[in-house]
């Protein structure tokens, strides 16, 4: 696989199954060594995460987890909002007339 230098593969599948599916179960396994998560080594925070936010029950093992990366996501955008709005402060501020 090819991937660029900029990113690191977090979290790899770890199911010994070939591509397993149980409909009747609802299960689906990938095959092993799947890339499942990705983060940048530079610059703006920018995860990829393989996530399954209808799994989540509330009390379960991973609720943390859960709730981390929906305030992650909620942070991010902020942080993007704010962003925006220095640029545009910025940019009314001192164009050209």
């Amino acid at each position: 696989m090819v991937r660029p230098s900029s990113l690191r593969i977090s979290a790899v599948s770890l199911s010994s199954a070939e591509g397993v599916n149980v409909p009747r179960l609802g299960l689906v396994f990938p095959k092993q060594d799947v890339p499942e998560a990705f983060e940048t080594l530079f610059g703006s925070p920018f995860p990829g995460i393989q996530w399954h936010p209808e799994a989540y029950n509330p009390g379960d093992s991973s609720t943390t987890d859960h709730l981390n990366i929906l305030r992650y996501m909620v942070k991010a955008g902020d942080a993007y909002r704010f962003k925006r709005n220095v640029i545009n402060d910025l940019h009314n501020r001192f164009k050209a007339h």
